[in-house]
């Protein structure tokens, strides 16, 4: 088994030198020899189930693009499905960061101000997020500005506000033509982007500060956990053509028995504190043990459904002082998925080093590759090793409603992602401290004031029935938005 030592923030593996955040390097001859070593094991272990998820993803309705589709097909034979390694990892107090720098973050919203406050809380108390990038959708009918001012006035999150005009080419931004979809992808893939490279060349210090170290990539409904395992029901199933969620070069997976020593419900560790921890191994096993050395980490998301859980359930643990746990999704919804089951849960979502960003411009080929050098692809990590996951909550039907447009979503929809037997496969209580962790270190007051207005919905769009009415409705002409059929590829 293996233990990690406790040492002192940014020291080394002896504890007696510094060791700086580490950067972008070139990869050097004996890398080159391990990384081909590995492709070359790889290729030799390869099963066509592989060859099958790559026709899956060309003809999925969410990788919608040949820019994307092509690399997925040549990248297959790279990887082996199911060939994930797994670490040992031991129940040792995490220490704290004295000096922390926090995670950052890219967050672009259309209508998630009854999202927005307990996104920002909770990821404030689990990160801790400390910098904050908001893109702001132009068909928005409604705008954050109010809540984000809050929170940067409280000095806790520094937040940044930005448009298209921040992010998005000039002749992107000019055009017209009936493809809402297709441009919202663009917005978020150019969003990410721009958006990495500025938290990377620390060019949002205007309230001062180190630029933070690592950042996510998340959606308003999608929320950063450890991914402890289960109980209460049947097994974890992997889909067979799901890999590490980080490069071979970038450390091993988690086994069964040390996902139980992640840190719980009731430990108020970061995963800021988890990663500094567990980079530092004992020196019997290398530094990158867990993959925060491979830059990208792709993290499995778990969906959960709007079944309602009980009134005694949604209170449990929380503060009897702080917030109306009824007002936030991460308390009130419980059900969930069947674990690493694709057509649920779906891509992974990226947490990423931004030390490890080479220089210049970041590609991104779609919101789950967030770097074309450093992440997976084809995004399907493997749930059953991965340190941390995402839950992706479809909500109650007022907050999914209240964002229509382009975006696509029905009444359909919302009934079998969120209604169905399939997302009814268990109950997730492993995000639930967050709350008292949160009112515990703000007071209840401070908690009460940054999360004024979670949950409350003051927007509404008249969704379809079923895709089929939304595209007809979309051909109809009910919305116009800017073209970019014939920008592609073009910066």
């Amino acid at each position: 088994m293996i233990v990690f030592k406790k040492r002192a923030p940014n020291a080394s593996e002896d504890g007696t030198a510094p060791v700086p955040h580490r950067r972008f390097h070139p990869p050097n001859n004996s890398e080159r020899t391990c990384g081909i070593v590995a492709m070359c094991v790889s290729a030799a272990t390869f099963f066509s189930v592989t060859g099958l998820l790559s026709v899956w993803f060309l003809f999925s309705p969410e990788f919608d693009s040949v820019d994307f589709a092509l690399p997925l097909i040549v990248s297959a034979s790279a990887f082996v499905p199911g060939s994930v390694s797994s670490l040992v990892l031991s129940s040792v107090p995490i220490p704290s960061i004295p000096n922390s720098t926090g995670f950052g973050a890219c967050l672009l919203v259309k209508d998630d101000n009854d999202k927005l406050p307990e996104w920002i809380a909770y990821h404030h108390t689990i990160l801790p997020l400390r910098r904050l990038v908001v893109a702001v959708d132009p068909t928005s009918a409604s705008s954050p500005s109010e809540i984000l001012g809050r929170w940067n006035a409280s000095g806790r999150v520094r937040v940044t506000e930005w448009g298209d005009a921040d992010f998005m080419p000039a002749r992107l931004r000019r055009s017209q033509v009936r493809d809402g979809l297709k441009l919202h992808e663009e917005r978020q893939r150019f969003f990410f982007g721009r958006c990495a490279e500025a938290l990377r060349d620390g060019l949002l210090r205007d309230s001062g500060g180190e630029p933070p170290g690592w950042a996510v990539f998340l959606d308003s409904d999608e929320f950063v956990a450890f991914n402890r395992r289960h109980r209460g029901h049947s097994g974890e199933k992997d889909n067979s053509g799901c890999r590490d969620g980080w490069k071979t070069t970038g450390g091993e997976g988690l086994d069964a028995s040390s996902r139980d020593a992640l840190p719980h419900r009731g430990a108020p560790t970061t995963v800021e504190e988890f990663v500094a921890h567990t980079s530092s191994s004992s020196s019997s096993s290398p530094a990158r043990a867990l993959p925060w050395a491979a830059g990208c980490v792709s993290m499995p998301r778990l969906l959960f459904g709007n079944a309602e859980s009980s009134a005694a359930a949604v209170h449990a643990g929380t503060p009897p002082g702080g917030p109306d746990p009824q007002k936030f999704t991460t308390l009130r919804f419980r059900h969930h998925s069947r674990p690493g089951i694709f057509e649920t849960s779906r891509f992974g979502k990226v947490l990423l080093d931004l030390g490890a960003l080479p220089p210049g411009r970041v590609e991104v080929p779609n919101p789950h590759i967030v770097s074309h050098l450093l992440c997976i692809r084809p995004p399907v990590p493997c749930y059953g090793t991965a340190p941390l996951r995402v839950h992706h909550y479809v909500g109650s039907w007022e907050s999914y409603s209240s964002r229509g447009g382009y975006v696509g979503r029905t009444r359909k929809d919302f009934e079998t992602k969120g209604g169905s037997s399939a997302v009814d496969y268990g109950e997730d209580d492993d995000t639930r401290g967050w709350m008292e962790t949160f009112v515990a270190s703000l007071g209840e007051k401070e908690a009460q004031r940054l999360t004024e207005g979670a949950g409350v919905v003051t927007t509404w769009a008249k969704l379809a029935q079923n895709r089929e009415e939304f595209r007809r409705g979309e051909s109809e002409g009910d919305f116009l938005v800017p073209a970019i059929k014939k920008l592609k590829g073009k910066k």
